[in-house]
């Protein structure tokens, strides 16, 4: 199989995923993997609004968040494509892994953060 040269036809909406379009594989690509591990509790509107923004930048999401209703859910995001599910088997922090270009540690808190303080939602 010539891998190469296959492209995707897809039509795609999120920034991230645009940011790929015509590329060629080129070895391994330069993603950093930025982790928040928090035992903060933030609700689902704001969990949801948190990862709406970060996947302007971040073509994968994933993790586990503690919920301030007492809920734990995990949560998997590619592109501008997010599912949230509920747990019941995992105990431990909050913990956000973003996957993005240029993306800090200081970026994922600060997004966070932000969020977080957010109490709109």
């Amino acid at each position: 199989v010539k891998w190469h040269e296959f492209e995707v036809c897809e039509p795609v909406n999120g920034n991230a995923a645009i940011r790929f379009i015509g590329e060629k594989p080129a070895g391994r690509p330069e993603i950093v993997a930025s982790v928040l591990r928090t035992h903060d509790k933030m609700s689902e509107r704001q969990l949801k609004a948190c990862i709406v923004e970060l996947q302007l930048s971040c073509p994968r999401i994933k993790g586990y968040m503690n919920l301030d209703d007492g809920r734990i859910v995990s949560i998997h995001s590619v592109y501008d494509s997010l599912e949230i599910k509920e747990l019941h088997n995992y105990i431990g922090p909050s913990e956000l892994i973003a996957f993005g270009y240029n993306l800090t540690i200081s970026d994922l808190r600060q997004t966070f953060k932000k969020h977080l303080s957010n109490g709109d939602y």
